[in-house]
């Protein structure tokens, strides 16, 4: 959401607004799936579950940590 504003944004306030959320957005991002990484670490049956995914052509890290 936040990028197709940036490219359309043409007054220098309004593009350091939206980087500004862009950051924020991404950190938050970051955050949550650092979490859902710890969670998988910490229980067996989804570590076993991330590892048969990931297996599987066109199935990233960020994929199989969707439930």
């Amino acid at each position: 959401m936040g990028k197709q504003h940036l490219e359309a944004a043409h007054e220098v306030e309004l593009i350091r607004s939206i980087q500004k959320f862009i950051r924020a957005f991404d950190k938050e991002i970051n955050r949550i799936e650092g979490k859902l990484k710890d969670l998988i670490v910490a229980d067996n049956s989804l570590q076993k579950r991330r590892g048969q995914l990931t297996e599987v052509a066109g199935i990233g890290e960020i994929t199989a940590l969707v439930p």
